[in-house]
């Protein structure tokens, strides 16, 4: 949504320049530190452009002082007020928020909408920097607000570190939290999701009983738990936590659960061949299939919504609109860990790959990267280090060296990793430039658009479930549905897993002119 720009120049033009005013405006004061401030504006544009003062002015409840229109709204802030009344764009970054609630106030539709395309686009780093504020504020307040709400919801659900585990995630409000719970894409365990909102509803004021162990709880702290947590417990998907984990997390709290879905949980679990009976409450029994998949040993769909974001050029994970799928060519423990299996698998895989026997490959899009061995993506738990020199960013010496790599800044069969051509060394601090290649993946890497949303509606049944329960345990739910999956190579040296990927599309023909590709490179 774009405000025309002619219109804000001759709105601009009758706001400084125009003689005739006919409306007083005082602003401020529910704030003893903050001083009312007055503007004068023209009561024809008032109405123009908001059915707030339209409505005011239609029923008389502007008053009429002489020659003046006079109004008072304390409630708003003076450059709040300021910025509305220049409807010029902003450019306040402490003032978007009340800039916001202030224009939804008035009714200023267009420029509510204006406001949060703003923020989305050209605004990443303060969304990042005030992200569950934002959340919570356009979650709770108003309806009008779904841009901005959607578009943070599915942040999150690509990204749940982003929200939970946060110092403010316990403080963000219900209506909020039970808008991602509900959501069947997002991207953690199901016992991870039931740990968490143990922790939120814990936290609420006034705070439960802390201790770790349920043996210590009152009976009214098992009330008050199951109160705080009845509107979450329908989407909590039950029957998908493994019942180890099941045993040490949920049944502690089983107090709060359904009857019938505490039985029904028991009968899973010891009797995986009795069919169950339809559950008197409706819990949701759909798989949360997260946007971003890996079919890969050493990576997680976390992972690969990072790796989604570096491709698209994003250093946060929050620009990445482009979608891009992954597609398993080679995994060396799988396939063979020579370089002719890697020609042999990956070479002629489409226009998003470059892999072919030149001593030399230019691109200005490669970009070699690291990381722990962890579950999560925190900004200390990898390296990214994009190419400097294009000209030596890809080189495949498989003739003469029996090797291939990124200039010398990664040698993956040979294990050796120089700092030369590329940012930075991506071998964690004084671990030397060598390491030994444990197994490697290639990944193909093709661009999509389209979002995979799981209907509300759709669910699966008891067969299925049941089905289920041994990939459950290995927490590998989804692999066996997964159509378009994720993109890295991957090669362990000690505790860590070294990885990098490029992206250009180009073809390049080999010293000797028997062969030529359009392939993306791993």
């Amino acid at each position: 949504m774009e405000l025309s720009a002619g219109l804000l120049r001759d709105i601009g033009k009758l706001y400084y320049e125009a003689n005739d005013y006919n409306v007083q405006l005082t602003v401020g004061g529910e704030d003893e530190s903050i001083e009312k401030e007055t503007f004068k504006a023209h009561s024809v544009i008032l109405r123009a452009r908001s059915s707030y003062f339209q409505n005011l002015f239609s029923n008389d409840q502007i008053k009429k002082d002489g020659e003046w229109f006079t109004f008072e709204k304390q409630s708003i802030h003076p450059d709040v007020f300021r910025l509305l009344l220049d409807l010029k764009e902003p450019d306040m970054q402490d003032l978007f928020i009340p800039l916001l609630l202030s224009a939804d106030e008035m009714l200023l539709i267009d420029l509510v909408k204006y406001i949060q395309s703003h923020i989305i686009e050209n605004e990443q780093s303060w969304l990042h920097e005030n992200f569950v504020h934002i959340f919570h504020v356009t979650t709770t307040h108003s309806t009008t607000f779904s841009l901005l709400a959607n578009h943070c919801s599915r942040l999150i659900c690509e990204n749940p570190s982003q929200l939970f585990g946060t110092p403010s995630f316990i403080r963000l409000g219900r209506c909020s939290l039970l808008t991602i719970i509900k959501r069947d894409d997002l991207d953690l365990s199901e016992v991870d999701i039931w740990k968490y909102l143990l922790q939120w509803a814990i936290n609420q004021y006034p705070s439960l009983n802390s201790s770790g162990d349920a043996d210590s709880w009152t009976k009214k702290d098992f009330m008050e738990l199951e109160n705080r947590l009845k509107d979450f417990l329908p989407y909590v998907r039950f029957f998908q936590i493994p019942g180890d984990k099941l045993y040490e997390f949920v049944w502690p709290f089983k107090k709060i659960l359904p009857k019938k879905l505490k039985a029904q949980l028991t009968q899973f679990h010891m009797m995986p061949n009795t069919e169950l009976p339809p559950l008197g409450i409706s819990y949701n029994l759909s798989l949360r299939l997260p946007k971003h998949q890996i079919d890969s040993l050493y990576v997680t769909s976390k992972h690969a919504g990072m790796l989604n974001a570096w491709i698209n050029k994003g250093e946060n994970g929050l620009k990445n609109r482009d979608k891009v799928d992954f597609q398993l060519l080679l995994r060396g423990s799988r396939d063979g860990m020579d370089i002719k299996t890697f020609h042999d698998l990956c070479d002629n895989k489409g226009p998003t790959f470059v892999l072919v026997k030149v001593l030399v490959i230019e691109t200005s899009d490669s970009f070699i990267f690291s990381f722990a061995n962890s579950d999560t993506c925190e900004q200390d738990e990898y390296i990214l280090s994009r190419v400097q020199n294009s000209r030596y960013a890809i080189r495949d010496m498989s003739c003469k060296l029996n090797n291939i790599g990124f200039g010398h800044d990664l040698w993956w069969f040979s294990g050796s990793c120089t700092q030369q051509y590329y940012e930075k060394k991506i071998l964690p601090p004084n671990s030397g430039s060598t390491f030994i290649m444990d197994d490697y993946e290639v990944f193909q890497v093709t661009n999509s658009r389209e979002e995979h949303y799981v209907e509300e509606n759709e669910s699966i049944s008891w067969t299925e479930v049941k089905n289920s329960k041994e990939e459950l345990s290995n927490e590998q739910l989804f692999n066996a549905s997964v159509k378009n999956l994720a993109a890295a190579d991957t090669f362990n040296e000690s505790d860590g897993s070294v990885l990098n990927i490029g992206e250009d599309t180009k073809s390049f023909k080999s010293e000797d002119n028997s062969l030529e590709s359009e392939v993306l490179v791993l």
